[in-house]
């Protein structure tokens, strides 16, 4: 891979966290919080007591390399490494999440298609979307000490979605 010349100064999509009271929004019976808490857009209690963004200041993708066009010359292709280190702003002292991961990004006549290779913690939850279509969807270990250490789940994915109207790489 040639060298990464500098990071991309914007990222979107990051960090808010929400804490919610453990009384009124969470279902014993899953022990997963419920839709109605997940649905409350009034903060504070009975169900969302607390939220806040992260700092994203070591949050980042860098600068995607273009690799030119394939063999047959019916697709282009793009890679580029995100990696991210950010704690969560409502839980105080905590760590940071990190992850890092390479991801491949092939497209033409209006297919599109991915693979992402690398690490995250193994909590919270993580997702990742290209081009508004979700690629990776990961629950968690239900253990924040997945936070101590660096990057312990690898992350993998691949597969292929049909680029049209807003779905698009940018």
């Amino acid at each position: 891979m040639a060298p990464i010349l500098r990071k991309t100064e914007s990222f979107s999509g990051h960090g808010l966290s929400e804490k919610y009271d453990a009384e009124t929004s969470v279902d014993w019976n899953t022990g997963h919080i419920t839709p109605e808490a997940r649905q409350d857009l009034e903060w504070g209690w009975p169900m969302k007591v607390d939220w806040g963004f992260s700092n994203i200041d070591n949050v980042y993708c860098h600068s995607p390399q273009r690799q030119g066009a394939t063999a047959d010359g019916t697709e282009s292709s793009l890679r580029t490494v995100c990696e991210g280190h950010s704690s969560n702003p409502v839980v105080a002292f905590s760590p940071d999440i990190d992850y890092i991961f390479l991801i491949e990004v092939w497209f033409g006549d209006n297919h599109v298609r991915y693979n992402v290779d690398g690490c995250r913690d193994g909590f919270p939850h993580f997702e990742l979307y290209i081009g508004g279509n979700a690629v990776i969807q990961e629950g968690d270990e239900s253990n924040p000490y997945g936070l101590i250490g660096y990057c312990g789940t690898e992350l993998h994915a691949e597969g292929q979605f049909t680029a049209s109207g807003n779905n698009i790489i940018r």
